[in-house]
């Protein structure tokens, strides 16, 4: 196993060593920068592979051959591996999307680069907490100067802000560790933690533990402390911005996460309360936002205040349980990923404000990774924040957390209403006569990387949750991402295969099937059948239609057969998003495919909402059946979980969405809509009818 030291080892011998072999060529130089970060990945995934395969122990290394508190330690196990494995891919394939912006730069940008994945590696890996300070510094440092060293006004002014702000910053940082380590009489952060030095009521030592987490918040961008960050994403080049809002914030969360144990049951609360504030402030905020990367810096700051939400609710209401694990891990890789991707493509089309970014349409590549990443960010399945949002919103339902639920479902719907609306721009925006976006290969291999990398993570997460009828629930995406193999064919053999892969399809769901259930899925099938041979009166059809039909058709099937609360708001998750995406190809259908995201997911959250009120009165309940137990809360739950389906039979006072939709969207899609797309939000109203009776 590698050696953790060696990381900064290699980190800092390389920057003292690049600027010695520049006489050699800008090739060298080149090689071994990548070299360097090479070894990091391959480091980090060796570690992963053991701790994950081969089930190795912890890894702790001392320096000067002493232990702690006369050494500073270093430690990598399963949790310091995944995140170093995240960060170090992250900063290869940062690198390699910003050479060439690093060979206009400079050698120093290269130097920077390697001292800014040093700290982000140092901040996960060290166990002490003066040192944390040090990575930290590196951290900082090396981030002001790569903003910096784009001569631009507005990058200057940004990075100044950003320095003042990190200056503050590491000045409570450094007082409240001052003070702690004169209390506990260690700067080791395991051992601080055990000597349970901020049980102390002392006003200096609350004072100080009051100074350590200020400094965090500062760090990760918290509200009402953020305005600076916004001027950094905003005016940094994107691939900066990318490594910041991923890597930076990341590291910095984590080393929260390591210290976390230092706070009290007031700050644990307090944690809460500002993370859910500034998801919510965040996103409502980005509602104004046009331009691009300052809409997304919003949507970065809203992440890091959900993560931090979730951290704080894990300790004040359960106490660090294995599940927050889960749900902390599903959310943070969900935005690392997807929000590194944005960053890379908003570098790529290099349109600033949102209503240019209609030229996308030019580049159906690019389109599509766009609508993957934004769709990742929004938590839809099968992306790991879908795993995660639910695990979190349960907890917090059995705990009797409602407020929280309530906070974070309402920031959830407000950042769907931006960037929905952003990607509706892009689809369907006025025309631009602009040029075509042209990204190098490079730019699209490491783009498509993460994106794969987003899909895979989510199968992981969802294979972990989804414990019950496994291959029922996920049937849907198989049978769609095997009509995407189809693309490029005439319309006859789209059309064929789409009818094959339905009847299969059916014949599995069959045996399933009883009683009404039987007859909605049906509907389902057979309607979809028919509707699916209508269309080959067009002879030309674009990309992925088919494959977005037969989802929809499929998932509002499995709704006829599902069984467990999750199977069930997955699938109808899945027939909400591919409704959507179908509605948006309308010529003119931007706004009312807008509208029916808002609502559709509006009722969705309502319905997760009922379910984690149901959580209260049966904690751990999976099953739709379970809805049969909801007691005194019946009537909660049930107005909660039959706005959904409210929503989509277009009932009185929930219609708003309805004529635009049915008027703009294509012709055909119209007909599904409203014969069978219904149909699903009266079997919906079935199943609450008969499992809590009247309301």
């Amino acid at each position: 196993m590698v050696n953790p030291i060696f990381i900064p080892v290699a980190a800092l011998g390389m920057a003292f060593l690049l600027p010695v072999l520049e006489r050699f060529g800008r090739k060298t130089v080149n090689v071994l920068f990548f070299l360097t970060l090479g070894f990091f990945t391959a480091a980090s995934l060796i570690w992963l592979n053991d701790f994950f395969m081969a089930n190795s122990p912890v890894l702790r290394v001392f320096t000067a051959g002493f232990k702690p508190p006369l050494s500073i330690n270093l430690q990598v196990g399963s949790q310091e591996a995944m995140l170093l494995a995240a960060i170090n891919v992250l900063s290869l394939a940062g690198a390699f999307y910003l050479l060439p912006h690093l060979n206009v730069t400079g050698l120093k940008a290269r130097v920077l680069f390697l001292l800014f994945t040093l700290g982000m590696n140092g901040l996960v890996m060290t166990r002490d907490i003066f040192n944390l300070f040090v990575f930290l510094e590196i951290t900082s440092i090396a981030s002001y100067a790569l903003i910096g060293m784009d001569v631009r006004l507005k990058s200057l002014t940004a990075g100044f802000k950003y320095m003042i702000a990190g200056s503050l910053a590491s000045i409570f940082l450094l007082f409240g560790i001052i003070l702690l380590y004169q209390a506990s009489g260690t700067l080791n952060i395991d051992g601080m933690i055990a000597s349970g030095v901020t049980l102390n009521d002392s006003p200096l030592i609350q004072g100080a533990a009051f100074m350590l987490f200020l400094s965090l918040f500062i760090e990760m961008k918290q509200f009402p402390a953020n305005g600076w960050a916004l001027d950094v994403y905003q005016a940094a080049h994107p691939g900066i911005s990318a490594m910041i809002s991923a890597g930076s914030s990341g590291a910095i969360f984590f080393a929260l996460y390591k210290i976390f144990p230092l706070a009290g049951e007031n700050w644990y609360l307090a944690a809460a309360i500002t993370g859910s504030t500034t998801f919510v402030i965040s996103n409502l905020i980005a509602l104004r936002q046009r331009q691009v990367t300052r809409l997304l810096g919003y949507s970065s700051v809203g992440q890091m205040g959900l993560l931090l939400a979730a951290l704080g609710f894990g300790f004040y209401v359960n106490r660090g349980r294995d599940n927050y694990a889960f749900i902390l891990a599903a959310l943070f890789f969900n935005h690392f990923f997807a929000k590194a991707g944005l960053y890379w493509i908003a570098g790529i089309v290099k349109k600033e404000r949102i209503e240019e970014w209609s030229a996308l349409r030019r580049n159906p590549v690019l389109l599509f990774l766009t609508g993957l990443f934004i769709l990742a960010l929004l938590g839809a399945p099968p992306f790991a924040g879908f795993w995660g949002k639910w695990a979190l919103i349960m907890n917090l339902g059995r705990e009797d957390t409602f407020w929280g639920v309530a906070l974070l479902l309402f920031g959830s719907l407000l950042e769907a209403a931006f960037l929905l609306r952003w990607f509706g721009l892009a689809m369907r925006g006025a025309t631009h006569d602009d040029i075509q976006p042209s990204p190098a290969v490079r730019e699209i291999f490491v783009t498509g990387l993460f994106a794969l990398i987003s899909l895979t993570l989510g199968a992981r997460f969802g294979y972990m949750r989804l414990t019950a009828d496994l291959w029922t629930y996920v049937f849907p995406l198989i049978l769609a991402a095997i009509l995407f193999l189809f693309e490029g064919f005439s319309v006859y053999l789209r059309v064929m295969a789409s009818l094959v892969v339905m009847l299969f399809f059916g014949f599995y769901l069959y045996p399933l099937e009883q009683g009404l259930a039987f007859y909605f899925s049906l509907i389902f099938i057979g309607g979809g059948l028919l509707m699916l041979l209508a269309t080959l009166y067009q002879p030309r059809r674009s990309a992925g239609y088919y494959p977005l039909l037969v989802l929809m058709f499929s998932s509002m099937a499995v709704l006829t057969a599902s069984k467990t609360q999750l199977g069930f708001f997955m699938n109808w998750e899945l027939m909400t998003f591919s409704s959507y995406l179908l509605i948006i190809r309308g010529k003119k259908s931007r706004k009312a495919a807008w509208l029916y995201a808002l609502f559709s997911l509006g009722g969705a959250l309502a319905m997760l909402a009922g379910f984690s009120v149901l959580q209260l009165i049966r904690p751990g309940a999976e099953l739709l059946a379970d809805l049969a137990y909801a007691g005194e809360y019946g009537g909660v739950i049930f107005t909660l979980i039959s706005m959904a389906f409210l929503v989509k039979v277009a009932a009185l006072g929930w219609h708003i969405w309805a004529p635009d939709a049915y008027a703009e969207a294509e012709d055909d899609l119209t007909a599904m809509l409203s014969a069978i797309l219904s149909k699903a939000g009266i079997w919906g109203l079935l199943l609450l009818a008969v499992f809590m009776g009247a309301p």
